[in-house]
């Protein structure tokens, strides 16, 4: 199988806005904007991989404030799920501070140490994920919390980016500072992109995904908007002559 899912909006869903809970053999999901629903791509659990998410925007993915209904998890992966997923150039701002517990990766079990890679991205939350210390491999991101008691929830967690790198060895090239997105819900533009100026430039090239998708300066700039890079993944089409 090969399926590839992009430019879509989903919205005020309540449950899981897409479920990628099956084998998931090759399976690319870019350049899609989710918002205000209770999860955004449900991993659970993705059997066989390879998974593939970059470019994608997600806006206000938490719990219901009023009932408490709902995950509200920008990713889900539960549990079982066996697949590769790569997360590059993703843009999250889910900063809920009551009513949502706004995790980026919920909590999972497998037999897969390396079940999902994260690199190249922004992240504001209320807090980052839950009990994901061992399963995740994750750099040059830009994280930002909005509950200064806690920067990684859940067990093993830390409240600074500094403690989470020293106890854990991960993100040792990320940021903990806020990207400044101009007008959400709208497009997730770091304000650094309205100075006319690149945002941090990272230094991390994925090689072949990066040459994909292309990028202005040195390096590609963190998030789902690159200064000056194509706006999305050029697209194969098949065509047919009689």
């Amino acid at each position: 199988p090969n399926v590839d899912i992009w430019d879509n909006e989903f919205s005020l869903i309540q449950d899981d806005c897409l479920e990628v809970d099956c084998a998931a053999v090759l399976w690319g999901i870019w350049g899609n904007r989710f918002r205000d629903s209770y999860v955004g791509i449900s991993l659970a659990p993705a059997k066989l991989g390879p998974v593939y998410l970059f470019k994608n925007q997600y806006t206000n993915i938490h719990k219901d404030e009023l009932t408490g209904r709902g995950i509200g998890s920008v990713i889900k992966a539960g549990a079982n799920s066996d697949a590769r997923v790569y997360v590059f150039h993703e843009s999250v701002f889910s900063p809920k501070a009551m009513g949502g517990t706004n995790w980026i990766v919920n909590g999972a079990t497998g037999r897969n140490p390396d079940f999902l890679a994260w690199d190249n991205s922004i992240f504001v939350s209320r807090y980052i994920e839950d009990g994901f210390t061992s399963r995740y491999h994750g750099d040059y991101n830009l994280l930002y919390t909005t509950d200064p008691s806690r920067f990684i929830g859940g067990t093993g967690g830390a409240n600074s980016l500094a403690q989470w790198q020293q106890a854990t060895g991960q993100e040792l090239h990320s940021l903990q500072v806020d990207p400044g997105y101009l007008s959400p819900p709208g497009d997730l533009t770091p304000s650094w992109v309205n100075m006319g100026t690149p945002g941090p430039l990272l230094g991390m090239d994925v090689s072949y995904f990066e040459q994909a998708l292309g990028y202005a300066g040195a390096a590609p700039d963190m998030g789902a908007i690159e200064v000056g890079g194509l706006p999305s993944p050029p697209i194969a089409r098949l065509v047919a002559v009689p």
